[in-house]
C-alpha cells in the first residue's frame, strides 16, 4: 500500500502530483509517505496541497477546507509549515486529522507570520488538542 507508493516515489522523480485521499493511511506509512512526498523537490501537489506554491514562500492564505487530506495531508502540511513564512491564514477544517496534533503543533512552534488557524471538525481528540496548545 502505501509504503510502496513511497518506494516508488523515492525513485520517481518525475512525478509531480499524487493524490491519495481517503485511503485511511496512517501510522508508520503515513509518515514514511509524507517524508518522501516532502523530500521530492519536483512534487507540486499532493492530496490537493499546493506544495510548489507553498515551497514558493509568497501563499499568504492556505484553505484546505474539507479537502479530504487525511492524516498523511496533516504530516505533509505539518512538515511544510516551517517554511510558509508569508502565510498568514491556514484553514484545514473538516478534515479527519485525528491523531495528528503533535505533528502540527511542532509545525507551528517554528511559525511566526500564521495568524489565523482554522480547525473545526477535524476529529482531534484531546491528545491532539494538548499537542496543538503546546505549539
Amino acid at each position: 500500500g502505501a509504503q510502496s507508493i513511497a518506494a516508488m516515489l523515492a525513485v520517481t522523480l518525475s512525478l509531480t502530483s499524487l493524490d491519495v485521499r481517503y485511503n485511511g493511511i496512517r501510522g508508520g506509512s503515513a509518515s514514511q509517505l509524507s517524508a518522501v512526498v516532502l523530500g521530492n523537490s519536483n512534487m507540486g501537489s499532493f492530496n490537493e496541497i499546493p506544495i510548489m506554491e507553498i515551497r514558493g514562500k509568497t501563499l499568504e492564505s492556505l484553505n484546505l477546507d474539507n479537502k479530504g487530506i487525511g492524516f498523511v495531508g496533516a504530516l505533509v502540511v505539518a512538515g511544510l509549515i516551517p517554511i510558509m513564512t508569508s502565510l498568514l491564514s491556514l484553514n484545514v477544517s473538516l478534515n479527519d486529522l485525528k491523531g495528528s496534533g503533535k505533528a502540527l503543533g511542532e509545525g507551528l512552534k517554528t511559525n511566526s507570520s500564521i495568524k489565523k488557524l482554522e480547525m473545526s471538525n477535524c476529529k482531534l481528540d484531546p491528545e491532539d488538542v494538548m499537542c496543538l496548545a503546546d505549539g
